[in-house]
């Protein structure tokens, strides 16, 4: 049985989990040129010299920041430079940029001293400047207090819980292991390996074949993991986004070479030596030289089986991202906790869309998808655009009488279901996601 999780980032969150390509509970020290392609979060310190964050623009929540940090924030040194990219850097304790350029505006709760360096923004501290200010291209103000737009406390917990999540799920696909090589067959849907990190160490190629839908995920047990590159390749639809490795128990996890999927070790001291991985790094701690590219997991949007506030049914047709888009509500089913976040996946990036929701369920051709809702009366919530990851998502409001859901109640059934745009696909250019049943409790 899995714990009812937090899995709502509209509400607990301030942005998406996925967005972070890079995490760390304590600390994220780089001290040798790396590249990290999206933003980076971190609870305590960061430490880097030689070293480029959020190089891609385009990734990350958008919100303008590129680095979250808990603590001290040192970007660069007088033997490295650094640079941050596409965003500026939010630190509640005192940030200190040499021979680096941060490209946007600058917040924090401490001094801030500026060697050498360009800060392309605004500089807002609650302590005072050092430096050049002529290096700082917008305005300087000092002696404001700091208030952290992002929870990162939150977040780390998110992570854990998501790890343990996945860690409770048992085991459901037939694998083969010969000589190094792990092959599996995937299921659409969730796909749970249980293996230790014996076998990681030993594995020099995963190869995966499964439907664009499948989700993998490999719980690697033992308190430390220790592996080199892996191989990873993907047939039939199934890709690189929707694996990852879950080190759940693991209180330490070194690696090195290329090809690395997601890594969740969310409690773990995480050493990336060198090399490369393309998706989310999530770790208790980190230090190292590998360059880790954006590629958001797939994971983080789903709701675990035996927590999620519902169930699916009517399966619908592929949009012009070649997949189907499908319902994953997150929060729980209970009226009195008023805490229900319709989500949709996998829509066409910034497209428009809708939800609706009816009282009985139905399959017909609707536009280029299938309409799953039928009843007397059809509710139709506010006009919302899917993000850059095509996700679409709205917080069900049942506490206001003037909104469409203050029709639902206790110990009522509803079916939902999202509409949007595709003008990219063929006419009639709209589409629709799966439906989903919710049995509403007080």
């Amino acid at each position: 049985m899995l714990a009812a999780l937090p899995l709502a980032p509209a509400q607990d969150l301030a942005f998406a989990p996925e967005e972070f390509n890079v995490f760390s509970a304590l600390d994220i020290r780089y001290t040798s040129g790396s590249d990290i392609q999206g933003i980076a979060g971190c609870s305590r310190s960061f430490d880097v010299a030689s070293f480029s964050l959020h190089s891609e623009p385009g990734t990350g929540p958008g919100t303008g920041v590129s680095l979250y940090c808990g603590g001290e924030a040192r970007i660069g040194s007088a033997g490295g430079g650094a640079s941050i990219g596409n965003g500026g850097v939010e630190a509640a304790g005192r940030i200190t940029v040499e021979s680096a350029r941060v490209s946007g505006s600058v917040s924090g709760g401490a001094d801030a001293g500026l060697v050498s360096g360009v800060i392309v923004g605004d500089l807002t501290i609650a302590g005072a400047f050092s430096g050049n200010p002529t290096d700082v291209h917008g305005e300087i103000t000092e002696g404001v207090a700091f208030t952290p737009t992002v929870d990162l406390g939150a977040f780390a917990h998110y992570y854990r819980d998501v790890t343990d999540a996945y860690a409770a799920v048992e085991e459901n696909v037939d694998w083969t292991w010969e000589y190094g090589r792990l092959a599996a067959t995937l299921a659409g849907g969730l796909n749970v390996i249980s293996t230790t990190h014996e076998v990681i160490a030993e594995a020099h190629t995963v190869e995966l074949t499964g439907p664009a839908d499948a989700l993998l995920v490999v719980n690697v047990s033992g308190e430390l993991a220790e592996f080199d590159s892996i191989t990873w390749t993907f047939h039939g639809g199934v890709h690189r986004g929707c694996a990852a490795l879950n080190f759940h128990e693991a209180e330490k996890v070194i690696y090195w070479g290329g090809e690395h999927v997601t890594i969740l070790a969310p409690r773990a001291r995480v050493t990336f030596i060198e090399g490369l991985m393309t998706g989310n790094l999530i770790a208790g701690d980190l230090r190292g030289l590998g360059q880790v590219n954006s590629g958001p997991w797939c994971g983080f949007f789903r709701c675990p089986p035996e927590a999620c506030p519902g169930s699916s049914y009517c399966a619908s047709n592929a949009n012009s991202t070649g997949v189907a888009a499908t319902m994953d509500p997150a929060g729980s089913n209970s009226v009195s906790n008023d805490d229900l976040v319709l989500r949709a996946l996998d829509l066409p990036p910034g497209s428009m869309g809708m939800f609706f929701f009816a009282d009985e369920q139905t399959a017909v051709p609707f536009g280029n998808g299938v309409r799953c809702v039928d009843g007397d009366s059809l509710h139709r919530l506010g006009a919302l655009t899917a993000n850059g990851a095509g996700l679409l998502a709205q917080a069900l409001d049942l506490s206001d009488p003037d909104a469409a859901s203050a029709v639902i109640g206790p110990a009522q059934t509803w079916h939902f279901q999202a509409w949007y745009r595709d003008p990219d696909d063929a006419a009639p250019h709209f589409n629709t996601s799966d439906g989903y049943t919710v049995h509403f409790t007080p």
